[in-house]
């Protein structure tokens, strides 16, 4: 995810409501690796309290249950998969990261568990939305894309503005989209063995009760 100006808030997600349905994905979020987050007034985020440092662990899970509410309503694949979210130094240019920890045990092999960790190296500040379901930090605009049945909106994205609190700053709600869609298996490339998302629902080889459902909107969401 390279993008430090403005939320790009496309892929499943942005067709999503805010809600879950019976016989879609269950994400459970584990904070017990998470503990206290810290940030300061440059938008780094920390483990420990310090001068200058405010709390933002509350903020941190409220864009995390918005981001897996999205997902739970966009994704019609029904499988629990349970999510550990913690925040740690990491690579030089590495914002935040996830891997597949273990698969389900049934012929499906979903993900079954998984991680994401948060960067706390200096140089990436966040800008953590108290209010997720609200776009009034960003100038938003829409995309479209013919996807089979007719045009569709397939993207809402924006600008961070001026005075908003996001300028400048990674979207934490945005890189949490992101990162959990790696999670549930949507990637290029994942070091746990993981290809493609196709390769893991099964798509392209007719097996109807293992394909991925995302439900087309044409209203516009967030």
């Amino acid at each position: 995810m390279n993008r430090t100006w403005y939320a790009l808030l496309a892929l499943v997600a942005c067709c999503a409501l805010p809600c879950s349905r019976a016989g879609a994905v269950t994400i459970t979020p584990d904070y017990a690796s998470l503990g206290s987050v810290y940030q300061d007034a440059a938008g780094s985020l920390y483990s420990a309290p310090d001068t200058g440092r405010t709390d933002v662990t509350a903020t941190i899970k409220t864009d995390v249950s918005a981001a897996i509410a999205y997902l739970q309503g966009a994704i019609l694949l029904p499988w629990n998969e349970t999510v550990t979210f913690k925040i740690d130094v990491l690579g030089t240019g590495v914002v935040a990261n996830s891997g597949i920890d273990t698969i389900t045990g049934d012929a499906a092999k979903r993900p079954a568990t998984s991680t994401v960790t948060y960067t706390t190296r200096s140089g990436f500040p966040m800008f953590i939305d108290p209010t997720p379901f609200d776009n009034s930090e960003f100038t938003m605009a829409t995309g479209t894309a013919a996807l089979g049945g007719g045009t569709e909106n397939n993207k809402r994205f924006g600008d961070a503005t001026v005075a908003g609190g996001a300028k400048d700053r990674w979207d934490f709600f945005t890189l949490t989209l992101h990162e959990l869609e790696h999670s549930l298996g949507i990637s290029n490339g994942q070091s746990s063995g993981f290809t493609r998302f196709l390769d893991l629902v099964g798509a392209s080889n007719n097996t109807t009760d293992r394909k991925l459902t995302i439900r087309r909107r044409s209203a516009v969401c967030r």
